[in-house]
């Protein structure tokens, strides 16, 4: 929620510029979070780890994908967006 303000100039810095190329981004993270919650929902309902652990990976998913927004460019931008629409799922939990 903290990263979201900040896209905008992201997206410009790693020269996203297009309209297309910003719905594409937004787009890959809400199908992301819903395969992810699905996935990780499903899993830690039936125990396949305990909660905790899935709450740890969750986290640590999450400053992965912050950490490749500041590569900077359209590729790291696609990476960081689906993974953190995977793994941000501490509400399925």
């Amino acid at each position: 929620a903290l990263v979201v303000p900040l896209l905008g100039q992201y997206f410009q810095d790693a020269g996203v510029q297009s309209a297309s190329q910003r719905e594409l981004l937004s787009s890959l993270y809400s199908m992301s979070q819903i395969v992810g919650g699905f996935l990780i929902g499903g899993l830690s309902d039936v125990g396949f780890l305990p909660r905790k652990h899935f709450l740890y990976l969750s986290f640590l998913g999450s400053s992965l994908s912050y950490g490749l927004i500041v590569c900077a460019n359209l590729k790291g931008l696609i990476a960081s967006r689906i993974l953190v629409g995977l793994v941000k799922q501490t509400g399925t939990i």
